[in-house]
């Protein structure tokens, strides 16, 4: 689980900002919700982390590019595996803009985490890296009642824990699959229904689980069905003018799912089923629809189901970005109540403008973040509520409304 994280001169991050994941109100007061706190062991200490986190504030204030950086962290971990790229820092090299240093200087980033080391033991780690579009300046991997590793003085452009997970060191496997498997990131380009399709035809569980849970967030529909079209080797015989054209097209498709690995491109055609029952909800028929056919509300959900099943399953941390989009308040609710459930491995952060969840799950003030831009520089800063006064009886969806309403120009509400 997260223990917080850190970054600087990334995007709209100038300075550095820190997200921390520890509870910061005090024990019993009028907020102190406990189903929202997991208690991990650490060593002969005990942990208290917060499993639920919400990011909030008005469009274009830096919100996605919290949950960006963490994508663009696993990428980078990933990418670095291939030596045949030797400038693919490039990719990950983003900057603060707004200022001519900053463009010159490091993307610094800190990333703390507890992790099972034997059973019911945790440890701690943290993982510090900066670098800008050439080299890899400094990296650090440490954890605490264990020797520091230390840094690999002799290459600069790779990291070092992708260089000794590669070399087969078991104990920087672990930390290097936690940091690309276990964090779960869904943006909007990670809102991939195929994945769905594919994992919902690999995995009896996930199945069984999705249907389910389809079935009871949409009454309407009773179950899915899938069928595939394969294109393979019959393109190697093609020109590439031809072949280019064909895959200019797939491209264009929503349901497309490909395997580099066995060299395939699968079409996926999904269809709901619909069944058709009298007033004692015995069937009389049944009908179906493609999958497009279905409201966006549908297609969202099942976009980001698998993420969810993935982070509940095995453990880990779900990241979403603008995670109510389309979604019903009270699905939203019954999802995000799943990762505060005390026993549970997971941990949750969502980037969201719902005010409604403030006072209907009752939030801790220090679940909640909200970001906003600078005036004279244009960057972002961050901020924990409880920082502020005490939540008392106060209507935190109000409050935040004031706070909104306030924030933006009155010049722009009179001159539209």
């Amino acid at each position: 689980m997260l223990l917080d994280f850190s970054l600087k001169n990334y995007r709209s991050y100038k300075e550095e900002v820190k997200i921390d994941f520890t509870p910061e109100i005090r024990k019993k007061s009028k907020d102190d919700y406990r189903d929202s706190i997991k208690v991990v062991k650490c060593g002969k200490k005990n942990k208290e982390i917060i499993n639920s986190s919400f990011i909030y504030w008005y469009n274009g204030t830096g919100k996605s590019n919290l949950i960006r950086w963490l994508f663009n962290l696993k990428e980078l971990l990933k990418k670095s595996r291939n030596d045949d790229e030797p400038d693919f820092l490039k990719d990950f090299y983003d900057p603060f803009l707004f200022d001519e240093k900053s463009q010159k200087k490091d993307t610094y980033i800190k990333i703390s985490w507890l992790m099972e080391k034997s059973k019911g033991q945790n440890m701690e780690y943290h993982y510090t890296i900066s670098y800008n579009k050439n080299l890899i300046s400094t990296e650090e991997l440490n954890w605490i009642n264990m020797n520091d590793r230390d840094p690999n003085p002799h290459r600069k452009d790779i990291p070092i824990l992708t260089k000794l997970a590669k070399t087969g060191d078991f104990e920087m496997k672990k930390i290097y699959d936690y940091l690309t498997k276990n964090i779960l990131v869904v943006n909007h380009k990670m809102r991939h229904i195929p994945t769905f399709f594919t994992n919902y035809q690999k995995d009896k569980e996930f199945k069984v689980r999705a249907n389910n849970f389809i079935r009871k967030a949409d009454f309407w529909i009773s179950w899915l069905n899938i069928t595939e079209h394969e294109i393979q080797e019959i393109m190697k015989t093609w020109d590439k003018k031809l072949r280019q054209e064909l895959m200019n097209f797939i491209a264009t498709r929503k349901y497309v799912e490909k395997d580099a690995k066995n060299n395939k491109i699968m079409i996926i055609n999904p269809t709901t089923i619909h069944e058709i029952k009298n007033s004692l909800w015995e069937k009389i028929n049944s009908f179906s629809l493609d999958l497009e056919e279905e409201s966006q509300w549908t297609q969202e959900l099942m976009a980001i189901l698998y993420y969810i099943y993935r982070a509940t399953k095995n453990g880990g941390v779900l990241c979403i970005d603008e995670f109510t989009s389309y979604l019903h308040p009270a699905l939203v609710k019954l999802i995000i109540n799943i990762f505060r459930n005390e026993d549970n491995k997971w941990q949750l952060i969502i980037t969201t403008h719902d005010v409604y969840l403030l006072d209907s799950l009752k939030l801790r003030r220090d679940q909640i973040w909200i970001t906003n831009k600078t005036i004279d520089s244009q960057e972002t800063n961050i901020m924990r509520i409880s920082r502020e006064e005490s939540r008392s009886e106060i209507n935190m969806a109000d409050r935040f409304m004031f706070w909104l309403y306030w924030s933006i120009p009155p010049t722009l509400i009179n001159d539209f």
